[in-house]
């Protein structure tokens, strides 16, 4: 009972955490601020979505049931996945639904195109041109769909396992990056002030 307890205590803390960012959200300027906001939060999506899909392939939890669902309630996706492929499990289906579908804002094709997006208009304000991260991002397609349901001799999606270790990989590179330029105050970048 004590666990039925926590679990719907903790959906109303999520459920009212949500109303209160989403308050916040509503409230601010789309500045700069806002931007960068906006952006540590695609970024921490897309590195933690990346890094639990990668690990439900890695352990073949994806090819079960219950896996397959709780990779779906993780990206927020089993109402709408449901309603596009009705009862199907297809590795397919599930890659196009969660990775490539730019129609689902919980996906990660979806996150990265929002995340280029607002990378984009961030360095449109630059002083002076600097690198534009967004294209670090490799923004899959769904002509990139047959290639990462690929998988090798022991059943590996080997194409769809190195996208996300790309994501995983990039989500810290713009994180850092985004730090030198933005919150490091001196005249060299790549050398803090100090602690």
């Amino acid at each position: 009972m004590a666990e039925a307890d926590a679990l719907h205590a903790l959906g109303q803390l999520s459920r009212t955490l949500a109303a209160v960012t989403g308050a916040q959200q509503d409230r601010m300027w789309r500045d700069d601020g806002w931007r960068l906001m906006t952006i540590g939060r695609q970024i921490e999506r897309l590195s933690w979505l990346s890094e639990a899909l990668s690990r439900g392939f890695y352990t073949n939890a994806v090819h079960d049931a219950a896996g397959h669902g709780v990779v779906l309630d993780l990206f927020d996706s089993t109402i709408s996945f449901h309603a596009r492929h009705q009862r199907s499990r297809s590795m397919a289906a599930l890659i196009e639904h969660v990775v490539l579908n730019h129609q689902n804002p919980r996906s990660l094709g979806w996150v990265v195109q929002r995340l280029r997006g607002q990378l984009g208009r961030l360095h449109a304000n630059d002083p002076h041109p600097l690198e534009d991260l967004s294209q670090r991002l490799r923004n899959p397609g769904p002509d990139d769909l047959t290639t990462l349901c690929e998988s090798d001799h022991i059943g590996d999606f080997i194409h769809l396992q190195a996208l996300l270790a790309h994501f995983m990989q990039v989500g810290g590179q713009l994180s850092n990056e985004i730090s030198l330029r933005h919150f490091t105050h001196t005249a060299e970048v790549g050398r803090s002030v100090g602690a």
